[in-house]
């Protein structure tokens, strides 16, 4: 009997799938596979579109950068973004000599930070700079001097943190001229 129940139960598994893939029995196989590689196909699209943004995206952050002490301060606020596709900005960014990247990325349940520089400005330690600011919005993080990032629950205080970190590294940068 539990055969004949558990044959039934996939004849209307397979009834439901062909005709939500307006499909016959024979064709559902190949029809599923063929959502498949087309899924695949705009992911891939989705990817190149997105990296051709990043050029004219770039231009846009450094033209609305603020300068500090010859520093290019670039901060950005995204919603719900790819991290992958930040983290290719944030590379882009600290390609350049003297410049900050302080990047958040909001969802419903999480706020992140990630704080970034060129290589020459590693006296900054943002890592520093990030465990103070992490505190604003409950949460954890780490990093080194030049990449830090980390995560909280506390979305509301989010731009608090990163106003925290843009007058930190204001402080450093005129330590650092003043040496």
């Amino acid at each position: 009997l539990n055969a004949v129940i558990n044959t039934l139960n996939r004849d209307i598994i397979l009834i439901k799938v062909c005709n939500t893939l307006n499909s016959g029995e024979d064709d559902a196989l190949n029809t599923l596979l063929n959502i498949i590689k087309s899924e695949k196909e705009l992911k891939e699209e989705n990817k190149k579109i997105k990296l051709s943004l990043i050029k004219y995206q770039l231009d846009d952050l450094f033209n609305n950068a603020v300068t500090v002490n010859n520093i290019k301060l670039i901060q950005k606020d995204y919603d719900n973004e790819d991290k992958n596709y930040i983290n290719s900005i944030i590379k882009k960014i600290v390609e350049k000599e003297n410049t900050v990247a302080l990047i958040t990325n909001k969802s419903q349940q999480k706020a992140n930070i990630i704080f970034s520089c060129s290589k020459n400005l590693e006296f900054l330690k943002l890592n520093e700079i990030l465990k103070e600011s992490l505190k604003f919005i409950n949460g954890k993080g780490g990093g080194n001097s030049t990449l830090s990032q980390g995560s909280g629950d506390n979305n509301d205080k989010l731009k608090e943190a990163v106003k925290y970190a843009v007058e930190k590294i204001k402080e450093e940068t005129n330590e650092s001229n003043s040496l």
